[in-house]
């Protein structure tokens, strides 16, 4: 037998009060004088044995009374057999979204706290000896051990919110993989949650016979939020002394609009910006904030507004490094070099070297930000090595090939960098005809293009063999690439497919040569990302610092060695699986030196505060399941209802009723 409210037993221990009552019951005599007491004495043993058989009578239908009176309010119940249900065991899971939405509040209370507390109400209603899993959104590995119910109860004391959404589906395959073992069970899985529509995948979960859902909706009286969902620079190359524009997507998942709400951006701890933004219902805005940064280095910023209840989405951390200049090496003949002499000696943000092929210094080619190889004809295996060096570095390679080049010469290089092979020479000559604006690529280099705009020619160009797959930034009119790009390893390689020789094109002399040039050079692929989603599938490519040797990143008061890979000279952090609150870190070295910064936020999915309603949480669950919107007060005794069980409070209280009844007859009647 088993009981709906357990800690009313407690109360039994009151039982021991009317028998101490009983033992220590003095009654007050008055004196009396006869001459003759004989007779009273045989008197007076006949009423003391009928007294006494009396009180004990009073005092067991007084205890019986307590007794049935307290059980009636304890609720027992003979839990449903496993026999009869064709099962035997009982296996049972209590699923608690401690996702970041379950930070609202329903009264003052937060929905996590009333989560648990149904949690501990589920735990009163199971089985001493039944095998509970106590599963959340962390997904974590010790979430798939059975517990008894005083561990389980342990468990869930300790449960905090978590980062991670999860869809119901895949808590069930959690759950499914935890119960394998237990073929011959009734599985009973208890789903307490906010029920956001964002966690319904668009399947429902398949009909089990052996799986019972008992479901707790707990929700927020205010499902209105508006957060910060996203932000970019409108420039992907940072510049000192230059103005920044930095674009911040706010979105409101609300009914109601929102106005004037302030927006600020702080950077490296000063404030840079503050305004005021309105986001009208079901709608996104795109605010924009400028500023100016004067010193080169590391910028740790966030940008954030004022939300209630749900702030957790409030702050939107990111991170980025402003070089004092971006370091370039020329390797040309001294022919094609004046032109690039020319483009960036008056520039401050570009520091250049230059070199001809016959005199490289291999060793410093992985110093620099990118590397512009002019007329190449042919490529060494000391040049080879410091590319795939610089690219494993997320740095830049430029290349204008030779029209006297042997494809043979070059072809194995290009296609070790996974770039396209050249075919053979087309000497027809030709305009290019396209600019591919539709890429970043251009976005801060033209507003608008003419549309009679006089494009350069090139006389003799490389035809690319085929299945190759680039981002086409300049075409000639034949549709064929003109220059193009592509991320290799952790840079990106530039490639036009023509000698730019003033014999071969008037490309030096172009428009276009200057702002496209720069470009190259300026525009190295962010292998350091402004900002990652927690938990998600995010890698950051960094320096290789030698064998067993790996980053660290400081985190509060302690230190996280995050999963790396090694591949050549590049280490790969993997930050998939590492738990981390939102912030910005440092990365460091084994001996503490600083290489980068890593910033930290939440996936926004979790913004969305849209619940389901009660039919379509059904239809999902396939109707085999039993919603619970009762008090808290009251949860336990539906959840035994709904498993069939029979609760005889109305036979305790009858019992407890007789026993009262016993009582009062027998101090009418036994005097």
């Amino acid at each position: 037998m088993e009981f709906v409210y357990p800690s009313f037993l407690y109360a039994l221990s009151a039982l021991i009060i009317p028998v101490i009552i009983h033992l220590f019951h003095f009654r007050r005599f008055k004196k009396h004088y006869f001459s003759n007491v004989s007779i009273l004495k045989e008197v007076q043993v006949k009423t003391d044995a009928y007294r006494k058989i009396k009180h004990l009578l009073v005092l067991l239908m007084r205890l019986f009374f307590l007794f049935f009176l307290i059980l009636a309010f304890a609720q027992p119940y003979i839990p449903e057999t496993s026999a009869g249900s064709g099962f035997t065991q009982k296996v049972s899971a209590i699923y608690i979204d401690n996702s970041l939405s379950m930070k609202g509040k329903k009264g003052e209370i937060p929905l996590l706290e009333i989560a648990k507390n149904y949690a501990y109400k589920i735990l009163e209603t199971l089985d001493n000896d039944e095998k509970i899993q106590i599963l959340t959104n962390n997904f974590e590995g010790k979430q798939q051990r059975l517990l008894t119910k005083e561990k389980a109860k342990q468990v869930i004391e300790n449960i905090s919110y978590s980062y991670h959404t999860r869809d119901y589906s895949a808590v069930f395959r959690r759950i499914s993989d935890a119960m394998q073992s237990f073929n011959h069970a009734q599985k009973n899985i208890y789903v307490i949650s906010d029920f956001q529509k964002i966690n319904f995948t668009d399947t429902p979960l398949p009909p089990d016979s052996a799986f019972k859902w008992f479901l707790f909706p707990v929700q927020s009286d205010f499902n209105q939020n508006i957060a910060v969902d996203s932000l970019w620079f409108e420039s992907p190359v940072r510049k000192l002394n230059q103005p920044e524009i930095l674009h911040i997507l706010l979105k409101n998942y609300g009914t109601e609009n929102y106005s004037a709400v302030p927006l600020k951006i702080e950077v490296n701890g000063q404030s840079k910006n503050i305004s005021s933004v309105s986001v009208k219902a079901n709608a996104s805005t795109d605010s924009t904030v400028k500023f100016t940064l004067t010193l080169p280095g590391w910028k740790l910023a966030k940008v954030y507004i004022e939300d209630y209840p749900f702030n957790f989405d409030d702050t939107l951390y990111f991170s980025w490094q402003v070089k004092e200049a971006h370091k370039v090496l020329i390797i040309s003949p001294e022919k094609s070099a004046k032109y690039f002499i020319k483009l960036f000696e008056t520039d401050s943000s570009v520091q250049y070297v230059l070199t001809d092929y016959h005199n490289i210094d291999y060793s410093q080619l992985p110093n620099f930000d990118a590397v512009i190889l002019v007329d190449l004809k042919e490529v060494n295996s000391g040049l080879k090595q410091s590319v795939k060096y610089l690219l494993d570095n997320g740095k830049n390679l430029v290349i204008f090939p030779s029209r006297n080049l042997k494809p043979e010469n070059i072809n194995s290089f290009l296609s070790e960098l996974s770039l396209p092979e050249f075919k053979t020479a087309d000497t027809s000559k030709m305009q290019m005809g396209k600019i591919n604006t539709e890429i970043d690529f251009f976005l801060d280099i033209f507003e608008d293009i003419p549309k009679n705009m006089n494009y350069p020619f090139v006389t003799q160009k490389w035809i690319l063999k085929d299945n190759y797959q680039i981002n086409e930034l300049i075409s000639l009119k034949n549709g064929m690439p003109a220059v193009f790009s592509k991320d290799v390893r952790n840079g990106k390689v530039f490639m036009h497919t023509f000698d730019i020789d003033e014999s071969n094109s008037n490309y030096l002399h172009h428009a276009l040569f200057v702002p496209v040039t720069y470009k190259t050079v300026t525009d190295l692929k962010n292998t350091q990302p402004l900002y990652i989603e927690s938990g998600g599938n995010t890698a950051i490519a960094l320096p290789y610092l030698g064998k067993d040797k790996v980053y660290k990143i400081a985190y509060k008061n302690s230190e996280i060695i995050p999963p790396q890979q090694f591949s050549e000279n590049a280490t790969l952090i993997n930050f998939e699986g590492v738990n981390l609150t939102k912030g910005t870190f440092p990365i460091l070295t084994e001996n503490d030196s600083l290489v980068a910064y890593v910033s930290i936020n939440h996936s926004s999915k979790e913004s969305n505060i849209s619940y389901a309603t009660e039919d379509e949480i059904s239809e999902f669950f396939n109707g085999s399941s039993k919603i619970f919107n009762q008090n808290l007060n009251t949860v336990s005794k539906e959840i035994i209802q709904e498993k069939e069980a029979y609760i005889y409070w109305k036979e305790m209280l009858l019992l407890a009723l007789l026993f009262l009844l016993l009582e009062i007859l027998i101090i009418r009647f036994m005097r």
